[in-house]
Protein backbone atom coordinates (compact mmCIF):
# COMPACT_ATOMS: atom_id res chain seq x y z
CA UNK A 1 0.00 0.00 0.00
CA UNK A 2 2.29 2.36 0.82
CA UNK A 3 4.56 1.71 -2.50
CA UNK A 4 1.34 2.35 -4.30
CA UNK A 5 0.82 5.77 -2.53
CA UNK A 6 4.60 6.96 -2.93
CA UNK A 7 4.69 6.16 -6.57
CA UNK A 8 1.20 8.62 -6.91
CA UNK A 9 2.65 10.92 -4.77
CA UNK A 10 5.92 10.93 -7.32
CA UNK A 11 3.86 11.11 -9.98
CA UNK A 12 1.79 14.11 -9.00
CA UNK A 13 4.66 15.94 -7.87
CA UNK A 14 6.27 15.48 -11.36
CA UNK A 15 3.27 16.24 -13.17
CA UNK A 16 3.64 19.98 -14.21
CA UNK A 17 0.31 21.97 -13.46
CA UNK A 18 -0.87 24.23 -16.50
CA UNK A 19 -3.90 26.49 -16.24
CA UNK A 20 -5.67 28.72 -18.44
CA UNK A 21 -7.57 31.77 -17.71
CA UNK A 22 -11.15 31.16 -17.68
CA UNK A 23 -13.84 33.86 -18.35
CA UNK A 24 -17.41 33.82 -16.97
CA UNK A 25 -20.13 35.75 -18.79
CA UNK A 26 -23.28 36.24 -16.40
CA UNK A 27 -26.32 35.01 -18.67
CA UNK A 28 -28.85 36.00 -15.97
CA UNK A 29 -28.17 37.80 -12.39
CA UNK A 30 -31.28 37.66 -10.00
CA UNK A 31 -29.80 38.59 -6.85
CA UNK A 32 -27.56 37.46 -4.43
CA UNK A 33 -25.98 33.88 -5.12
CA UNK A 34 -26.48 32.74 -0.94
CA UNK A 35 -30.42 32.81 -1.89
CA UNK A 36 -30.86 32.33 -5.57
CA UNK A 37 -30.21 28.95 -7.47
CA UNK A 38 -26.79 29.52 -9.33
CA UNK A 39 -26.99 27.28 -12.76
CA UNK A 40 -23.34 27.13 -14.07
CA UNK A 41 -23.00 26.35 -18.18
CA UNK A 42 -19.53 24.78 -18.56
CA UNK A 43 -18.93 24.92 -22.04
CA UNK A 44 -16.19 22.03 -22.77
CA UNK A 45 -15.89 20.55 -26.06
CA UNK A 46 -15.78 24.20 -27.70
CA UNK A 47 -12.63 25.20 -29.19
CA UNK A 48 -11.69 29.10 -29.16
CA UNK A 49 -13.15 30.22 -32.51
CA UNK A 50 -16.80 28.55 -31.34
CA UNK A 51 -16.88 30.51 -27.84
CA UNK A 52 -19.64 33.04 -29.85
CA UNK A 53 -21.89 29.94 -30.76
CA UNK A 54 -21.05 28.24 -27.18
CA UNK A 55 -22.86 31.82 -25.73
CA UNK A 56 -25.26 31.22 -28.37
CA UNK A 57 -26.17 27.80 -27.42
CA UNK A 58 -26.46 28.48 -23.87
CA UNK A 59 -29.03 31.34 -24.66
CA UNK A 60 -30.89 28.73 -26.59
CA UNK A 61 -31.05 26.02 -23.83
CA UNK A 62 -32.10 28.74 -21.21
CA UNK A 63 -34.99 30.25 -23.16
CA UNK A 64 -36.21 26.64 -23.65
CA UNK A 65 -35.67 26.06 -19.92
CA UNK A 66 -38.23 28.73 -18.60
CA UNK A 67 -40.77 28.27 -21.31
CA UNK A 68 -41.70 24.93 -18.75
CA UNK A 69 -43.20 24.39 -15.26
CA UNK A 70 -42.09 24.80 -12.56
CA UNK A 71 -39.09 26.59 -14.08
CA UNK A 72 -40.82 29.53 -15.57
CA UNK A 73 -42.69 30.04 -12.02
CA UNK A 74 -39.82 30.07 -10.48
CA UNK A 75 -37.27 32.26 -12.52
CA UNK A 76 -36.38 35.42 -10.62
CA UNK A 77 -34.95 33.01 -7.98
CA UNK A 78 -32.21 31.63 -10.55
CA UNK A 79 -28.80 33.31 -11.61
CA UNK A 80 -27.40 31.73 -14.72
CA UNK A 81 -23.66 31.77 -15.49
CA UNK A 82 -21.76 30.39 -18.53
CA UNK A 83 -17.86 29.75 -18.27
CA UNK A 84 -15.36 29.74 -21.05
CA UNK A 85 -13.80 26.53 -21.16
CA UNK A 86 -11.45 26.15 -24.16
CA UNK A 87 -11.30 22.67 -25.90
CA UNK A 88 -8.40 21.60 -27.81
Amino acid sequence: MTRVFSYWLVLLACTPLVSQPISVDTIRWAGSEDDRINLVFLGDGYQESELDKYITDVHKVVDHFFTESPFKEYKPYFNILAIKVVSR
